[in-house]
């Protein structure tokens, strides 16, 4: 049975992964900007 917290813990790790993903993105597009200028 899972429980309550562990469902918890589940969402915060896939929160924290799709945030880290989100800031490289945004870190490969401010490079890009910067090698087109």
């Amino acid at each position: 049975m899972w429980g309550f917290t562990d469902f918890q813990k589940v969402f915060r790790f896939i929160r924290q992964i799709l945030i880290k993903s989100t800031s490289e993105r945004q870190k490969e597009q401010k490079i890009r900007l910067i090698a087109i200028k």
